[in-house]
Protein backbone atom coordinates (compact mmCIF):
# COMPACT_ATOMS: atom_id res chain seq x y z
CA UNK A 1 0.00 0.00 0.00
CA UNK A 2 2.76 2.32 1.36
CA UNK A 3 4.62 1.81 -2.09
CA UNK A 4 2.06 3.16 -4.19
CA UNK A 5 1.66 6.19 -2.19
CA UNK A 6 4.01 8.48 -4.16
CA UNK A 7 2.52 7.41 -7.40
CA UNK A 8 -0.71 8.31 -6.65
CA UNK A 9 0.10 11.81 -4.94
CA UNK A 10 1.87 12.09 -8.80
CA UNK A 11 -1.35 11.63 -10.52
CA UNK A 12 -3.67 13.30 -8.26
CA UNK A 13 -4.87 16.91 -9.90
CA UNK A 14 -7.50 18.14 -6.97
CA UNK A 15 -9.75 20.98 -7.82
CA UNK A 16 -13.36 21.98 -7.01
CA UNK A 17 -16.00 24.06 -8.04
CA UNK A 18 -18.18 25.68 -5.29
CA UNK A 19 -21.13 28.41 -4.95
CA UNK A 20 -23.24 29.92 -2.42
CA UNK A 21 -26.58 29.03 -2.70
CA UNK A 22 -29.38 30.88 -0.49
CA UNK A 23 -32.01 28.43 1.25
CA UNK A 24 -35.61 29.41 -0.27
CA UNK A 25 -37.59 26.70 1.42
CA UNK A 26 -37.15 23.29 3.93
CA UNK A 27 -39.65 20.80 4.18
CA UNK A 28 -40.53 17.57 4.86
CA UNK A 29 -38.25 15.99 2.26
CA UNK A 30 -37.28 18.48 0.28
CA UNK A 31 -34.97 22.09 -0.43
CA UNK A 32 -35.50 24.78 -2.30
CA UNK A 33 -32.70 26.65 -3.42
CA UNK A 34 -31.35 29.51 -5.71
CA UNK A 35 -28.54 30.01 -7.35
CA UNK A 36 -26.24 33.40 -7.41
CA UNK A 37 -27.65 33.95 -11.03
CA UNK A 38 -31.37 33.83 -9.77
CA UNK A 39 -32.28 29.97 -11.14
CA UNK A 40 -34.29 27.80 -8.53
CA UNK A 41 -34.22 24.27 -7.80
CA UNK A 42 -36.10 21.54 -5.49
CA UNK A 43 -34.12 18.85 -4.09
CA UNK A 44 -35.77 15.95 -2.55
CA UNK A 45 -33.19 15.02 0.44
CA UNK A 46 -35.32 12.16 1.86
CA UNK A 47 -36.30 12.22 5.48
CA UNK A 48 -33.16 13.60 6.87
CA UNK A 49 -33.84 17.05 4.75
CA UNK A 50 -34.37 18.61 8.84
CA UNK A 51 -30.18 18.18 8.75
CA UNK A 52 -30.67 21.55 6.35
CA UNK A 53 -34.00 22.61 8.46
CA UNK A 54 -31.34 25.36 10.46
CA UNK A 55 -29.85 26.34 6.82
CA UNK A 56 -29.95 30.38 5.39
CA UNK A 57 -27.37 29.25 2.61
CA UNK A 58 -25.64 26.26 1.60
CA UNK A 59 -22.07 25.71 -0.07
CA UNK A 60 -22.64 23.70 -3.16
CA UNK A 61 -19.86 21.98 -4.18
CA UNK A 62 -18.46 19.64 -6.79
CA UNK A 63 -14.71 18.03 -6.22
CA UNK A 64 -13.12 15.69 -8.10
CA UNK A 65 -9.09 14.48 -8.29
CA UNK A 66 -8.98 14.48 -11.77
CA UNK A 67 -8.54 12.04 -14.90
CA UNK A 68 -5.24 10.26 -14.52
CA UNK A 69 -5.36 8.74 -11.85
CA UNK A 70 -8.02 6.36 -13.32
CA UNK A 71 -6.66 6.01 -16.13
CA UNK A 72 -3.34 4.61 -14.45
CA UNK A 73 -5.88 2.33 -12.45
CA UNK A 74 -7.21 1.11 -15.72
CA UNK A 75 -3.97 0.56 -17.40
CA UNK A 76 -2.70 -1.56 -14.51
CA UNK A 77 -6.15 -3.77 -14.85
CA UNK A 78 -5.26 -3.82 -18.57
CA UNK A 79 -1.88 -5.59 -17.62
CA UNK A 80 -3.96 -8.14 -15.34
CA UNK A 81 -1.99 -6.02 -11.98
CA UNK A 82 -5.51 -6.11 -10.05
CA UNK A 83 -3.59 -5.87 -6.98
CA UNK A 84 -2.41 -2.82 -7.72
CA UNK A 85 -5.23 -1.35 -9.49
CA UNK A 86 -6.66 -2.27 -6.66
CA UNK A 87 -4.90 -0.16 -4.44
CA UNK A 88 -3.96 2.74 -6.42
CA UNK A 89 -8.10 2.87 -6.65
CA UNK A 90 -8.41 2.72 -2.97
CA UNK A 91 -5.75 5.72 -2.86
CA UNK A 92 -7.62 7.88 -5.19
CA UNK A 93 -11.00 7.82 -2.98
CA UNK A 94 -8.50 8.90 0.17
CA UNK A 95 -7.20 11.73 -2.22
CA UNK A 96 -10.61 12.39 -3.06
CA UNK A 97 -11.53 12.58 0.79
CA UNK A 98 -9.09 14.98 0.97
CA UNK A 99 -10.84 17.31 -1.20
CA UNK A 100 -13.99 16.98 0.40
CA UNK A 101 -11.98 18.15 3.40
CA UNK A 102 -11.00 20.99 1.53
CA UNK A 103 -14.45 21.97 1.04
CA UNK A 104 -15.64 21.69 4.57
CA UNK A 105 -12.77 24.17 5.36
CA UNK A 106 -14.63 26.69 2.87
CA UNK A 107 -17.81 26.26 4.56
CA UNK A 108 -16.30 26.90 7.75
CA UNK A 109 -14.52 29.78 6.61
CA UNK A 110 -17.62 31.41 5.24
CA UNK A 111 -19.93 30.28 8.03
CA UNK A 112 -17.68 31.78 10.47
CA UNK A 113 -17.16 34.84 8.75
CA UNK A 114 -21.11 35.55 8.55
CA UNK A 115 -21.39 34.86 12.08
CA UNK A 116 -23.01 31.37 11.68
CA UNK A 117 -22.61 27.87 12.24
CA UNK A 118 -22.33 24.85 9.99
CA UNK A 119 -24.38 21.12 8.80
CA UNK A 120 -22.64 18.49 8.00
CA UNK A 121 -21.41 17.92 4.48
CA UNK A 122 -24.23 16.02 2.63
CA UNK A 123 -23.98 14.10 -0.51
CA UNK A 124 -26.91 12.61 -2.95
CA UNK A 125 -26.39 8.76 -2.86
CA UNK A 126 -25.05 8.74 0.44
CA UNK A 127 -27.64 10.50 3.21
CA UNK A 128 -30.16 7.82 3.13
CA UNK A 129 -33.49 8.80 1.33
CA UNK A 130 -31.24 11.49 -1.12
CA UNK A 131 -31.42 9.79 -4.26
CA UNK A 132 -28.34 9.73 -6.11
CA UNK A 133 -30.30 10.92 -9.14
CA UNK A 134 -30.58 14.34 -7.33
CA UNK A 135 -26.55 14.63 -8.36
CA UNK A 136 -27.78 15.78 -11.80
CA UNK A 137 -29.84 18.56 -10.26
CA UNK A 138 -26.79 19.74 -8.66
CA UNK A 139 -24.25 19.03 -11.40
CA UNK A 140 -26.77 21.23 -13.77
CA UNK A 141 -26.59 24.06 -11.28
CA UNK A 142 -23.71 24.24 -10.33
CA UNK A 143 -20.83 23.15 -13.10
CA UNK A 144 -19.83 25.31 -16.20
CA UNK A 145 -18.78 24.24 -19.68
CA UNK A 146 -15.48 24.25 -19.98
CA UNK A 147 -14.85 23.34 -16.41
CA UNK A 148 -12.80 20.42 -14.36
CA UNK A 149 -16.19 18.41 -13.97
CA UNK A 150 -18.51 17.53 -16.24
CA UNK A 151 -22.08 14.86 -16.58
CA UNK A 152 -22.17 12.97 -19.19
CA UNK A 153 -25.59 12.15 -20.71
CA UNK A 154 -25.97 9.31 -18.24
CA UNK A 155 -26.22 11.96 -15.43
CA UNK A 156 -22.55 10.30 -13.96
CA UNK A 157 -19.90 12.72 -12.81
CA UNK A 158 -16.71 13.14 -15.17
CA UNK A 159 -13.53 12.55 -14.24
CA UNK A 160 -15.43 9.15 -12.47
CA UNK A 161 -13.49 9.87 -9.11
CA UNK A 162 -15.84 13.21 -8.42
CA UNK A 163 -18.67 13.78 -6.25
CA UNK A 164 -21.04 16.58 -5.13
CA UNK A 165 -22.21 18.07 -1.93
CA UNK A 166 -23.97 20.50 -0.13
CA UNK A 167 -23.37 22.43 3.50
CA UNK A 168 -25.76 23.85 5.28
CA UNK A 169 -24.77 27.34 7.13
CA UNK A 170 -27.15 29.39 9.72
CA UNK A 171 -28.08 30.78 13.08
CA UNK A 172 -29.68 27.57 13.87
CA UNK A 173 -26.03 25.24 13.57
CA UNK A 174 -24.47 25.19 16.55
CA UNK A 175 -21.05 23.79 15.30
CA UNK A 176 -18.34 25.46 13.57
CA UNK A 177 -17.01 22.94 11.96
CA UNK A 178 -18.79 20.50 9.08
CA UNK A 179 -19.37 17.44 10.91
CA UNK A 180 -19.43 13.53 9.57
CA UNK A 181 -22.56 11.45 9.65
CA UNK A 182 -20.66 8.47 8.33
CA UNK A 183 -22.99 6.39 10.94
CA UNK A 184 -25.75 7.69 8.04
CA UNK A 185 -23.53 7.00 5.03
CA UNK A 186 -24.95 4.38 3.05
CA UNK A 187 -21.74 3.29 1.85
CA UNK A 188 -20.60 3.68 5.40
CA UNK A 189 -19.81 -0.21 5.27
CA UNK A 190 -17.32 -0.20 2.01
CA UNK A 191 -15.93 3.48 2.54
CA UNK A 192 -12.17 3.67 1.75
CA UNK A 193 -12.02 7.91 3.22
CA UNK A 194 -12.42 7.10 6.83
CA UNK A 195 -8.87 7.92 8.23
CA UNK A 196 -7.57 4.56 6.58
CA UNK A 197 -4.60 6.51 4.76
CA UNK A 198 -5.64 10.29 6.39
CA UNK A 199 -6.31 12.01 9.28
CA UNK A 200 -8.20 15.41 10.07
CA UNK A 201 -6.60 18.28 9.90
Amino acid sequence: MQESLPRARELVAPQAVYELWEVVETGPNLLRVKTSDGRSATLTVGPHADLLSPARMALAAAATIGQALDDAVKRLNQENDLYGAYVLGCLGVAFLAEAGRAVDHLAEQEALRRGWGVGPRLAPGSLPGWDLRDQKVLAQLLLRDPGPISLNQDGVLIPFKSVTSLIGMGFGYTSGRVERICHMCSKRDDCWSNEKFAKDD
